[in-house]
């Protein structure tokens, strides 16, 4: 007889538990834990990022403010307003952003583990697909007030639905769906610039959806004719945001980026040949002296791009990642380089004024290559620059990164500190307008203060005074108060009666450690100094050139305020983060494996049987998808910057997930010829055509 402990009665009830009920409460768990993490997970804000976090922010909050973009410059229309559209909506919603952004990539994983469900009836296969979706390691590890937070939940959805409406969808439920779903292809185009990477995928399905119609029942036309509603409402979004430029700056325009003029310019002053070409730098320096005798109106931004007598600002940026563009303007910074340039010059005060400067620049370069004073060649991938030798040979090591990114996602990172700090009051601003978040603190804020007092005698004048500066960590310069003070026992002991005055008492705040330069009048300094790990100043007695000393009373009284620390809930968030990249480390390379073998198992078996279902359309799709990004981030690696990071990987992580569980699901309808959940097709008026 089997004892009856508590343990036992738990897993009977556990056992009774209706197997729907089971399956919401598993759901509900995943959803908690994963919601739970990201909240949880501090925000790393950098006020000073122009470019990427600021840039978004800034035009978020006009757009929340109802002053659509914002005033226009270089940067207004670099970028889609994508990001900043789903940045400004969640400050009306009052959710902090790292809350919004969770609940958005629950919806995606969500619909796509309902297509999963859809196409094999199992709650099993559903279930774990969403879980890894939630749970892969690096959808948290970004951290940052990117557009790359939400657009891989964008490319989940996306494909999810357009698989619902050429798969299941019926009626006026289809039509629905299409404009939706050609709504978000537009939100999706505008959130980032090379959304192109994504129509191969679509296309794949809606071949995959002609091959499943039977051709008496009208289901090709309702796949096209739900396509075109798809594309016609992404053409609507893509024309509505040119009409509101062409209403508020004055011309009809989307992402300049891609304005015909400004592409014009750069593809021709690529196109100019070079007796050695540099790798990673397609316009290098003697390039420029070419373009500046050949373009009157280039050469205006001279000054700004080669200042005479120093190293062009932009040169120090493409070093970090391409060794041969030390001391040059390398192919990931160029082009932001030029508008800047242009910008500061007053080209950018409307959107026609800047096409209009590039127009001039691309017909006095063009006219230089006709007549021979350029030697010009044909640049067939226009924003894409060419590409030498060393950039070719690069390839196998770019595939090589991406492939180990996919497969192990490495080590956790841990939070970045560093690279929080700026202007207090922007940082205020933002925080407010995430609806503050939980976030890394400033590390520009002081936190040691030094408080001192002492005196200063020279040998050549009594009365003769020192210079003080201080600065810390980050700072090159930092206030300090100094007070001269009466001091009538140096007089009397050194018998000097101009020595008066001679005693001090200083005070600053530092930020980590403090740093004083002490310069006496002969022009000498010494440092005096309190380390970032010390309590006390670094001596007592210091002497300043030949004739001078500087004595302090004592070592000082520093005063550091207590490092922050997170709450309970951060540092569990943190550990179950950590774990979960070993797990991922461990059950990745196996998934995708089987994934990858089943997809070839299952083309194999659909081929020779001759029947395609649901689960191998968006398992094609899925590596379609996977292929298609990661040629353009091969691409974008070896011919301007590293784009084999984790940011621009995040769709890629999500589709190989997808792909292999959707392989899965596929070749185990093929083994065990199990049917597709899909009903049979539908005839012309949406509806199944048998077995209903």
């Amino acid at each position: 007889m089997i004892p009856v402990t508590p343990g036992w009665r738990r897993a009977t009830r556990l056992a009774t538990i209706p197997k729907d009920a089971l399956f919401r409460l598993c759901i509900c768990a995943i959803l908690a834990l994963f919601v739970f993490l990201a909240v949880n997970t501090p925000l790393t804000i950098m006020v000073w990022q122009a470019y990427d976090d600021a840039l978004f922010v800034r035009i978020a909050q006009s757009l929340a403010g109802g002053r659509w973009l914002g005033h226009f410059d270089e940067l207004t229309l670099a970028k889609g307003p994508g990001y900043p559209v789903f940045l400004a909506a969640n400050y009306w919603s009052g959710l902090p952003i790292t809350l919004t952004q969770a609940i958005f990539h629950i919806v995606a994983a969500a619909a796509m583990a309902f297509i999963a469900f859809r196409s094999s009836g199992s709650r099993a296969w559903a279930m774990l697909l969403m879980a890894l979706l939630l749970f892969h390691p690096k959808v948290l590890e970004l951290g940052r007030i990117m557009r790359d937070g939400v657009y891989m939940s964008q490319s989940v959805l996306l494909l999810a639905l357009y698989a619902y409406v050429i798969f299941y969808a019926e009626n006026a439920e289809r039509r629905r769906l299409a404009l939706a779903t050609g709504l978000l292809l537009g939100w999706f185009w505008l959130t980032r610039e090379e959304g192109i990477w994504m129509l191969p995928s679509l296309l794949v399905l809606l071949v995959f959806g002609f091959a499943r119609s039977q051709p008496d029942r009208g289901g090709k036309a309702l796949a096209l004719k739900s396509t075109l509603l798809v594309a016609a409402a992404f053409t609507v979004t893509l024309v509505s945001f040119s009409t509101l430029n062409l209403a508020v700056y004055g011309k009809f325009v989307g992402v300049d980026f891609k304005e015909q003029n400004f592409q014009a310019a750069v593809s021709v002053m690529e196109s100019v040949q070079h007796q050695d070409p540099v790798p990673f730098v397609a316009v290098p320096h003697a390039v420029r002296k070419k373009l500046y005798e050949a373009s009157p109106s280039f050469a205006t931004l001279e000054p700004y791009l080669d200042p005479e007598g120093h190293e062009s600002p932009w040169a120090a940026g493409g070093c970090l990642f391409r060794p041969t563009a030390c001391g040059d303007i390398s192919n990931g910074f160029y082009l932001w380089a030029v508008r800047e340039a242009a910008g500061k010059l007053g080209h950018y005060e409307t959107p026609a004024a800047a096409s209009a400067f590039y127009a001039r620049v691309t017909n006095e370069l063009e006219t230089a290559c006709e007549d021979g004073r350029l030697e010009c060649k044909p640049d067939h991938m226009p924003m894409v620059p060419p590409l030498t030798d060393t950039q070719v040979e690069w390839i196998p090591k770019s595939i090589g990164e991406l492939l180990q990114a996919i497969i192990r996602p490495g080590e956790y990172p841990g939070f970045s500190r560093e690279g929080v700090f700026g202007d207090d009051a922007a940082f205020a601003s933002t925080l407010a307008f995430l609806n503050e978040p939980v976030h890394l603190p400033k590390q520009d804020v002081p936190n040691v203060k030094l408080e001192a007092s002492g005196w200063y005698l020279s040998r050549r004048a009594g009365d003769e005074w020192f210079k003080l500066s201080a600065s810390d960590k980050l700072r090159p310069s930092i206030p300090a108060t100094l007070t001269r003070m009466e001091s009538p026992d140096l007089a009397v002991s050194h018998d000097t009666p101009s020595a008066s005055r001679q005693r001090f008492r200083l005070s600053v705040d530092c930020i980590a450690e403090c740093r004083l330069d002490f310069t006496g009048s002969d022009g000498t300094t010494t440092q005096v100094r309190v380390e970032e790990n010390q309590d006390a100043l670094s001596g007592q007695y210091f002497q300043i050139g030949s004739s001078a000393l500087l004595a302090f009373d004592n070592l000082g009284q520093v005063q550091r305020l207590p490092a922050t620390s997170f709450d309970r809930r951060v540092r569990l968030a943190e550990r179950v983060r950590k774990a979960s990249y070993s797990l991922f480390n461990y059950a990745l390379p196996p998934l995708i494996f089987l994934g990858a073998l089943a997809f070839v198992v299952t083309c194999t078996l659909s081929f020779i049987r001759k029947s395609v279902t649901v689960a191998l359309a968006i398992a094609c799709a899925s590596w379609v998808a996977v292929a298609s990004r990661s040629a353009i981030l091969v691409l974008v690696d070896i011919s301007s910057f590293p784009a084999i990071h984790t940011p621009y990987l995040l769709p890629v992580y999500a589709m190989v997930l997808v792909a292999s569980i959707f392989s899965l699901i596929a070749v185990q309808q093929q083994l065990f010829r199990r049917p597709d959940r899909q009903q049979v097709p539908m005839d012309s008026g949406g509806r199944h055509a048998a077995g209903t």
